[in-house]
């Protein structure tokens, strides 16, 4: 299982709708998981991972950027993550299609295989 499948069933898990890429008719508020970076040492994996919060207005997206980062923080309870820290947080907002998203950036640490 890759670390965007596992992020995704986490999340599930928690009650968000979440996705790898925007779903053609997505739901009112919904996440979307990007790996941006990873490496490998020592059978050690780390992974930098982007998670949209998409929302009908920005102040809905903020709160569920916040509640997906306390969740996020927690994901070290799942087998096999030993790190989850958040790098960074902002307005992401789509201006060509007036689409109001955050963006949280996560560095995780975990065995893979």
């Amino acid at each position: 299982m890759t670390i965007e499948e596992k992020i995704i069933e986490y999340l599930t898990d928690k009650g968000y709708a979440v996705y790898a890429e925007r779903p053609p008719n997505p739901p009112e508020q919904y996440l979307i998981i990007d790996r941006i970076s990873g490496e490998i040492r020592n059978y050690l994996y780390r992974a930098q991972v982007a998670i949209q919060s998409n929302a009908p207005t920005l102040a809905e997206a903020m709160r569920l950027n916040e509640r997906v980062t306390r969740d996020m923080l927690r994901f070290t309870e799942c087998d096999d993550i030993t790190h989850s820290s958040l790098e960074n947080t902002y307005n992401y907002t789509n201006t060509a299609d007036k689409q109001y998203r955050y963006q949280a950036v996560f560095n995780l640490y975990y065995y893979g295989g």
